[in-house]
């Protein structure tokens, strides 16, 4: 019953410009469905274990994650990404801890763009090594 508004709230974020301002309240809605989620369920099983509730919240949780791989795949400023694990290991690991799996996994993403765009990089700069060096030493096959 709550997965759809769970789904349309995390398309609406997706399209935010900033990946920082996304991070912030995607992970500050999810906090707030599951604390409600947790009172309801208090309030209707209180007697009963919470292993039920856990794997809703897990659910939200893949959700959220989903949404924020999608846009860590496509960034390819490392300072965006960087930012991106400050924000979860500062602000969202010290307030929540029950987040911390799909926190990991989130910063898991983002560590293995941040080592693909390295990569890229480094090839980049590679490729031109053989131009600079035949510029650099030209005159020196000349005489």
């Amino acid at each position: 019953m709550i997965a759809p508004l769970v789904n349309k709230k995390t398309m609406e974020l997706i399209q935010k410009d900033s990946l920082s301002s996304l991070v912030r309240e995607g992970c500050a809605f999810l906090e707030e469905i599951c604390i409600n989620e947790e009172v309801v369920f208090d309030g209707l099983f209180s007697n009963l274990n919470h292993e039920a509730l856990l794997q809703l919240q897990a659910t939200f949780c893949d959700v959220i994650h989903e949404g924020l791989r999608v846009l860590v795949v496509k960034q390819s400023s490392m300072d965006e990404l960087c930012e991106m694990v400050t924000i979860l290991r500062s602000e969202v690991l010290a307030r929540k801890k029950m987040f911390e799996p799909v926190v990991h996994r989130m910063i898991q993403d983002v560590q293995e763009r941040l080592i693909y765009l390295r990569y890229v990089f480094i090839m980049k700069i590679l490729q031109l090594v053989p131009y600079f060096c035949e510029t650099k030493f030209e005159h020196l096959n000349q005489s």
